[in-house]
């Protein structure tokens, strides 16, 4: 799958609330009151009665090859990338079947990268939430955060913290959930630590240990998301999951899009989607 079509400028100037309200000439509604269901796009339109996938988990990937195509420092590429995620939320949003969308923003690996671009993107995670909370809020969706928060500057993870304690929406359109610092082979250790630890303190019994409680565990220590993904998507044209959520995608559909992700747009996300709903899922029965 390819590209949509090239990116219009005056979309990388829109928030969340433009997309979602469609330039609604009534006022927005107080933050205590859910903004009406966004329209969506013509490519999706067709697809929100299909059986699509409950969960999606995206790998966004290409921000900075988008930027170096443009002779662009690498943060103008994670900026534009930005505006890209906001758009998906909106679609998501108005696709009553995904009921969970959850974005792998910054991985364990990531830590590696030359100081000056993880400052400018803790930077940009940070002013980003502080710019689209409220209006994620008031749109009926709830956050969530999973990976090793520890790691993250500490006004970071307090600010994720408080995200995730605030009062649920009236309704909840959507659990977004952010990857933060995250690695799946990480959590997949912590968990298996923990319950090590368990074990020794007479807790629970070893040999009662299965799949289930395991991927509990990974979910009570806020390492995995709170359910499995049914598609796992990513852009790019890479075809690996870089350590993102192995364990809960062992039986996920996986589908690869050579659009850089600066660059998806709702056709791309239509063409992923349909290809979904042509699929036969068995998870290993007849």
């Amino acid at each position: 799958m390819h590209c949509g079509g090239a990116r219009q400028g005056a979309i990388a100037s829109r928030s969340i609330l433009s997309l979602l309200c469609m330039a609604s000439p009534t006022p927005p509604p107080s933050s205590h009151e859910l903004l009406p269901l966004p329209q969506l796009p013509e490519p999706l339109a067709p697809l929100s009665d299909l059986d699509l996938p409950p969960h999606l988990a995206v790998i966004l990937d290409g921000n900075a090859r988008w930027a170096k195509q443009r002779s662009l420092p690498s943060a103008m590429g994670h900026e534009a990338g930005v505006q890209s995620l906001k758009s998906l939320i909106a679609h998501c949003v108005a696709l009553p079947p995904v009921q969970t969308l959850t974005v792998y923003a910054f991985s364990a690996e990531n830590w590696g990268r030359p100081a000056t671009e993880v400052n400018a993107l803790m930077n940009l995670i940070a002013k980003t939430l502080d710019a689209e909370a409220n209006e994620l809020h008031r749109n009926g969706v709830r956050l969530k955060f999973i990976g090793d928060r520890e790691r993250l500057p500490e006004s970071l993870w307090r600010r994720c913290d408080a995200e995730e304690a605030r009062e649920p929406p009236s309704t909840v359109r959507l659990l977004l959930v952010i990857a933060l610092s995250y690695g799946s082979r990480q959590a997949i250790a912590r968990a298996a630590q923990r319950l090590a630890e368990r074990a020794a303190a007479g807790e629970l019994d070893a040999s009662t240990i299965d799949e289930e409680k395991f991927a509990a565990e990974l979910r009570r220590t806020a390492c995995g998301p709170p359910s499995d993904p049914d598609l796992v998507l990513r852009t790019g044209g890479r075809q690996r999951l870089s350590n993102f959520l192995c364990f809960e995608g062992a039986y996920a559909e996986l589908a690869t899009t050579e659009c850089l992700w600066p660059d998806f747009d709702a056709t791309v996300l239509a063409a992923v989607l349909k290809t979904y709903t042509e699929r036969r899922r068995t998870l290993g029965v007849r």
